[in-house]
């Protein structure tokens, strides 16, 4: 028997976004590394909650699409000129993201979090000597707590509200690979992410080199008619800053 698997992509009915300046962010790489530095400064410990479908979970506004081709409704014979109304958002609308995330700023602000002024998507509760930050990215949760019974009712009340899968201490999150060591220091590195960018570019056999370019290479002069669409520049220039701003060399 042979299962198959379809993706539901909204295309919704004249809908225009003229309220951009509600996006959904994200926590900070650079709040990341801090955030693990704290960790470190303190013993927290650090935890991994995913949320799949995040974007179904929020509240949608009455937005209408066109019924799915191939859809068969017994009863109903004029589908494909007719509209729907949604219930839930769907990948595909613009504010899909802004739904989900703020379907869970709302219940951390119910669990009495508060946010931090310079970083909205980080979430700090702190009872006696009972410390939780809670980092959002998107759908994963990063959970730095340093009270094990704390820590189980958060992620109690965040299972009532999402379907949450607890994925235990952090080991791999945004591309990165974390490791620590039983004196709880912190280790992150990019080893997946850069064997892949390798292969991407077609650079999988490559030799190090101490300097980026031989010194004593002559760059030729380009003609007019060079063509540079197929050279993915920006791409690669977008996956080393990707590296850059996440680890430094040692």
């Amino acid at each position: 028997m042979t299962t198959q698997r379809a993706l539901w992509v909204d295309f919704p009915l004249g809908h225009r976004m003229v309220d951009y300046q509600e996006t959904s962010p994200v926590v900070r790489h650079e709040t990341i590394r801090m955030l693990l530095a704290i960790a470190v400064e303190l013993d927290l410990e650090v935890s991994h909650l995913d949320v799949p479908t995040a974007f179904l979970h929020g509240k949608l506004e009455a937005v209408f699409m066109e019924a799915p081709k191939g859809i068969v409704i017994e009863g109903e014979t004029d589908l494909m000129e007719s509209a729907w109304l949604l219930n839930k958002a769907l990948y595909g609308l613009k504010k899909s993201s802004r739904t989900g995330y703020k379907k869970a700023d709302d219940l951390l602000t119910e669990f009495d979090f508060g946010i931090l002024k310079l970083e909205p998507c980080v979430y700090s509760l702190k009872q006696d000597s009972s410390l939780v930050y809670n980092a959002l990215y998107v759908d994963d949760f990063l959970l730095f707590c340093n009270d094990q019974a704390l820590k189980g009712e958060v992620i109690a009340g965040l299972k009532a509200a999402f379907k949450i899968k607890d994925l235990g201490a952090i080991k791999h999150c945004l591309g990165l690979n974390f490791h620590r060591s039983e004196n709880c220091e912190m280790f992150v590195d990019l080893k997946e992410y850069l064997n892949t960018i390798l292969e991407m570019f077609g650079m999988s056999d490559c030799k190090p080199v101490q300097t980026p370019l031989d010194c004593n290479v002559l760059l030729p002069d380009l003609d007019s008619d060079f063509e540079t669409a197929n050279v993915p520049y920006r791409s690669l220039t977008g996956s080393l800053m990707y590296l850059a701003v996440h680890t430094r060399l040692t």
